[in-house]
């Protein structure tokens, strides 16, 4: 096997390549970076079991093959050498892979052929078309809110599921919050089962991650779905998960009625606030209590040894809740991903689900935040977020 190609035709696809592959643990053929050889082409790939990418990059092919290289090996010296052509070839023996540029000679193992295992091929049928940034922005409205641990299926997992009005629902739980995202694309409507589909959250730390185009095309089969660059020369794709969604619109529905406290209030000045009083949140004391009068909201906090604060903000508010307290942090992180000048913060009551909104746009977004309960034998407490949601 023997090609060359340029740094900067193929950097970028390395780089993405070796992301999928585990660091440190799993078996030695899953840290590999496989190569391929085709006319004028070479095709990367690499996977960690479930997760798969390839990617297809100009080349000059002087001896077709197939090699397995270390990818993080691999992609750090290709990253380190300076713009330009690099030769690959290997021995006779097919043991070991000579890198070389100018006079930089390397040479690195090469994993046996016999590890490579055939990649899926992306379904051709019904394909839909999406805005690269319009998935950035579904990702970053809702994976917030899913949990890390893989075993907790319902709060690790995005759900893409239809309205019966022709809307698409994109939502994330993890327990103590809830993002729903809304939109219309009938294309991803048609080819969408009734059951929608579960995308765990490793995926789409991925997609994230390797979306860096205008457009990308989708395609899925009863248990994976594929993300292709609209010039096919990339492709990522993952299994869905299987198991039974919660009913989060019995949910919804059912605390509908109950949103009878409304706030509304500036965004920023509302972040800013919460983020000067997180200077005295510690781990044990990183709550905010929020007192509710019809034209100001008064933010407090206190931490043991590192003293208390205090800051009043305009806000308009009508309802009969007095106050309420939240995790500071996670409601930080909520106003973040909101693009409204102002935000519309309902209630319920001090133990029970806020809903948060935005005015002016992100009219189809929507937050639900369980808050912490406050007692009254201490200025307020911290217990466990039950898990209602």
């Amino acid at each position: 096997m023997k090609f060359s190609i340029l740094k900067e035709d193929v950097i970028e696809g390395l780089q993405k390549a070796m992301s999928i592959t585990p660091a440190k643990t799993g078996a030695a053929y899953l840290r590999s970076l496989w190569i391929k050889t085709e006319a004028d082409r070479i095709v990367v790939m690499s996977t960690d079991a479930s997760t798969e990418f390839t990617g297809s990059y100009p080349a000059v092919v002087h001896e077709a093959g197939l090699i397995g290289l270390n990818a993080k090996k691999f992609c750090e010296l290709v990253r380190k050498h300076k713009g330009g052509e690099i030769l690959l070839h290997t021995e006779k023996d097919g043991e070991t892979c000579i890198i070389e540029q100018g006079r930089k000679k390397y040479r690195l193992p090469t994993y046996d052929a016999g590890w490579f295992q055939n990649f899926h091929d992306f379904p051709e049928e019904r394909t839909v078309l999406l805005e690269g940034n319009f998935l950035r922005t579904l990702i970053d409205r809702t994976a917030f809110c899913l949990l890390d641990d893989e075993s907790d299926n319902e709060y690790n997992c995005l759900r893409l599921g239809k309205d019966e009005n022709g809307w698409i629902d994109v939502c994330a739980m993890n327990g103590h919050q809830f993002a729903l995202f809304r939109f219309q694309n009938q294309d991803l409507f048609n080819v969408l089962s009734e059951e929608g589909m579960l995308i765990p959250k490793k995926a789409m730390s991925e997609i994230r991650r390797w979306t860096t185009f205008d457009e990308v095309e989708l395609s899925m089969t009863a248990k994976r779905v594929f993300l292709r660059s609209a010039d096919g020369q990339e492709m990522l794709s993952f299994p869905l998960k299987l198991h039974t969604y919660p009913d989060y619109k019995s949910f919804l529905n059912r605390f509908e009625g109950q949103f009878t406290s409304r706030m509304e209030v500036n965004a920023a000045d509302f972040f800013d606030s919460l983020d000067r009083l997180s200077v005295f949140n510690t781990e044990n004391y990183s709550s905010i209590l929020m007192s509710l009068s019809s034209k100001a909201l008064v933010l407090t906090t206190q931490g043991q040894d590192v003293g208390d604060a205090r800051e009043i903000l305009e806000i308009s508010y009508s309802g009969e809740l007095d106050s309420i307290a939240f995790m500071n942090a996670s409601l930080m992180e909520v106003i973040t991903h909101f693009d409204s000048e102002a935000l519309v913060l309902e209630f319920t009551g001090s133990r029970s689900p806020c809903r948060i909104r935005g005015i002016d746009t992100d009219e189809n977004y929507t937050v639900i935040s369980m808050p912490v309960e406050i007692t009254t034998d201490t200025y307020y407490t911290e217990e466990a977020e039950t898990r209602e949601i």
